[in-house]
């Protein structure tokens, strides 16, 4: 199992040093990183949060949506510098700040 960590720009991060032996286990990780990202932001413990998450809180939700994202790039980028070597990597998740005229 992956252990999370908080870095200073209160991102939470997979260990990278817990090897992820499945899509599964990934998906896990990236799902209890998002809720860890949600609880710090909501200022809740982790049951809380998922509580607020299955009301479609708004505000939670976005927060889970973001962290999700995040914890998404952060793989992304460190496939990309594995692949790449001495390469300088960053991926930049935008928050969605409203919607288009369409809807989406």
């Amino acid at each position: 199992m992956a252990t999370l960590s908080v870095t200073r720009d209160e991102t939470a991060k997979v260990d990278r040093q817990a090897p992820l032996s499945d899509a599964e286990s990934a998906a896990q990780a990236a799902l209890v990183g998002a809720i860890s990202f949600t609880a710090q932001k909501m200022h809740l413990n982790h049951a809380e949060a998922t509580i607020a998450l299955k009301q479609n809180d708004r505000d939670t939700y976005g927060y889970f949506k973001y962290g999700l994202a995040a914890q998404i790039a952060e793989h992304i980028a460190e496939d990309i510098r594995e692949c790449v070597p001495n390469s300088d990597v960053l991926v930049h998740i935008e928050p969605r700040s409203h919607e288009r005229d369409d809807g989406t």
